[in-house]
């Protein structure tokens, strides 16, 4: 099993921003994330990639296999 480090991730680091350490512990932990979060507003949808990790870093260990 190859774990894959999150497209989102890359991005935040090409652009000198944070990296957000849950979503690469869910990517090496090999939990399910959503694909997206869509909102309706009336007859509008709203759509925006990504989503919540499906993780949460609770304890040292994981932010290190994070980190």
């Amino acid at each position: 099993r190859i774990s894959h480090f999150p497209e989102s991730e890359w991005d935040s680091i090409v652009r000198g921003k944070a990296v957000n350490l849950s979503n690469v512990h869910t990517a090496i932990n090999g939990a399910a994330t959503d694909t997206g979060i869509i909102q309706r507003v009336g007859e509008l949808e709203i759509s925006l990639p990504g989503g919540p990790p499906a993780k949460k870093i609770t304890t040292s260990g994981q932010w290190y296999a994070a980190w």
